[in-house]
């Protein structure tokens, strides 16, 4: 079977699994992230058929796959890009604004399309949609949060920053 075969299903039917509903993952602790880390590590190997002590990082950049916490980071800015955009899915959209400064600065010219990251007394807080989906964007280059771009423009700058990002090309 050739390599392209194994991705193909290795990504169908592993990978869907990891990206299924991992937004509500943003937050939470190391220990879960690391659990994750190690199924999409194990398929890694599989996939590249190496041995369990060869170093992680080089197969997972040769596949071209995201680290977990970056797959989340990316699950929750599409989210976001489509609820700023369309404001669709409109019960997603109901929770992000954009941010107005209180007065007009000269440094507020050069962050277009922040939003407004609500306060939070807890962390469970932190976790949830209205602060994390701002808190995510507002850390993104504003090349990227461009609402002006088609979707798939937007997927495509995100997960090079995010690459970049994680492999530190």
């Amino acid at each position: 079977v050739s390599e392209d075969v194994v991705k193909s299903i290795a990504t169908s039917l592993v990978g869907a699994r990891l990206d299924y509903f991992n937004a509500v993952l943003y937050g939470t602790s190391r220990n879960n992230i690391d659990k994750l880390q190690r199924v999409q590590n194990t398929l890694a190997r599989v996939v590249k058929q190496r041995s369990k002590h060869d170093h992680i990082t080089p197969l997972l950049s040769e596949l071209h796959w995201l680290p977990i916490e970056a797959r989340i980071r990316h699950k929750i800015a599409v989210l976001t890009f489509k609820a700023v955009s369309t404001s669709k899915p409109s019960y997603l959209a109901e929770l992000v604004s954009t941010h107005t400064p209180a007065r007009e600065l000269r440094s507020s010219s050069r962050r277009p399309n922040q939003l407004f990251v609500p306060n939070v007394r807890t962390a469970f807080g932190s976790r949830a949609f209205r602060h994390a989906a701002p808190a995510v964007w507002n850390c993104l280059p504003s090349t990227i949060t461009d609402t002006a771009l088609s979707l798939e423009t937007f997927k495509s700058r995100l997960k090079t920053y995010l690459y970049n990002q994680s492999f530190r090309c």
